[in-house]
């Protein structure tokens, strides 16, 4: 990119050792079908570089390949399948809640270092980044669907790490919400396809708010196809 944007930071303060800073930065108004080059600058030097490839129009300039699964976690097998991910021309990976099984406890931080870690060899192999789209689940939240429990945004890792929407400045801009004020709903657009991304009743339940997202996305996109991505299904056998 031929521009400097500036991140915005949160501390994650845990201990000395566990104390560290989630960089969140929004890079907007890019070309369609493009690669592009950037390159992270902090503490006075380069830390990282990378290539990221944006998506096509409606009109499909060329096709989309995206990776759907959930329950990741970290275990062994958990880490084999997600190499094995470098093995496709992917263009965006979709994972339906239960990410990094850290519970919502910040102090589990280390969870979603190797939750994150387990993507970096599919953005090694494929030689640029693969985008995450993450739906929160059960074991990123803390408590199980439909408890209405408290939480507090600001120290629930999901919400630090995972800003997936954006909104409108004073003066019509958009950048990035305050952790505050992130929803765990939101809407990606991907070529000729539309996917919303839901909460199965962890943050929020369906009826009302979501419900309403819902029926505003479909009538917005009505010549795309619209999938949504949960962690369970809205009316499932337990509830």
């Amino acid at each position: 990119l031929d521009k400097v944007v500036t991140a915005e930071s949160f501390l994650i303060d845990i201990e000395t050792r566990g104390a560290r800073y989630v960089h969140s930065v929004l890079l907007n108004n890019l070309s369609p079908n493009t690669n592009y080059y950037f390159e992270v600058y902090y503490n006075n030097k380069v830390q990282r570089n990378g290539t990221y490839l944006t998506f096509p129009t409606k009109n499909l300039e060329r096709n989309l390949t995206i990776a759907v699964g959930g329950d990741a976690g970290t275990t062994t097998t958990a880490q084999k399948m997600t190499a094995a991910l470098g093995d496709y021309d992917l263009d965006a990976i979709i994972v339906g809640g239960d990410l990094a099984y850290d519970n919502g406890m910040q102090s589990c931080f280390y969870s979603w270092d190797l939750f994150l870690g387990m993507f970096e060899k599919v953005n090694v192999k494929l030689g640029r980044l693969v985008p995450l789209i993450l739906s929160i689940g059960n074991h990123d939240i803390g408590f199980n669907g439909y408890q209405d429990g408290d939480l507090d945004k600001n120290t629930n890792s999901y919400y630090l790490y995972a800003p997936q929407e954006t909104k409108t400045a004073a003066d019509g801009s958009k950048i990035l919400p305050k952790v505050q004020e992130r929803n765990t709903y939101n809407y990606h657009t991907l070529g000729n396809t539309v996917h919303l991304t839901l909460d199965s009743g962890y943050a929020l339940r369906y009826a009302g708010e979501q419900e309403q997202f819902i029926d505003d996305i479909s009538a917005k996109f009505p010549d795309r196809v619209r999938m949504a991505n949960f962690h369970v299904p809205m009316f499932p056998a337990c509830f």
